[in-house]
């Protein structure tokens, strides 16, 4: 993934969902993305977003996982995540 994102955008991303919105104010909720934000999905799952609005890349992402750039737990932690809030507004 490196190349996509400078390094340290990558990092303030994931700072700030992960450890300020998260961790700092026990936010437990879906991230989302703006909607037509044409960075990569599976960069973005990494930083903590949840949900791609408009434009994401699944088979890329697949792809990401397959080769081992993207832990398969961080998708699963991203799915329960808006699963928990589909059944919490249902």
């Amino acid at each position: 993934m490196k190349g996509m994102y400078p390094e340290h955008m990558l990092r303030a991303a994931s700072a700030c969902v992960q450890l300020i919105l998260r961790e700092e104010w026990g936010f437990e909720g879906m991230v989302t993305s703006d909607w037509y934000t044409h960075g990569m999905q599976a960069a973005e799952i990494k930083a903590g977003n949840d949900v791609k609005m408009g434009c994401g890349t699944p088979e890329d992402t697949l792809r990401r996982i397959d080769v081992g750039e993207l832990d398969p737990q961080a998708v699963r932690k991203s799915a329960e995540r808006v699963l928990r809030m589909i059944l919490r507004l249902s």
